[in-house]
């Protein structure tokens, strides 16, 4: 997918188990991978942790998209 429109080149990334995550402003429950080879956006349930949640996909993501 593409560079996700709301994220400005300054905007600071949250890092969990060495994947750089946006929190997207508008939507409380959406989030994007940001890795050297491309973005991952994934939509959470509020009666999920983000942090829990995002955690366990970041060994899928990496290995995925190395980057």
């Amino acid at each position: 997918m593409p560079r996700p429109a709301a994220m400005a080149p300054t905007d600071q990334l949250s890092t969990i188990d060495g994947v750089g995550w946006f929190a997207d402003p508008r939507a409380d429950t959406l989030f994007t991978a940001v890795t050297g080879s491309g973005y991952v956006e994934v939509t959470i349930s509020r009666e999920h942790q983000p942090g829990i949640v995002l955690g366990e996909l970041a060994a899928p993501i990496k290995k995925a998209l190395p980057g």
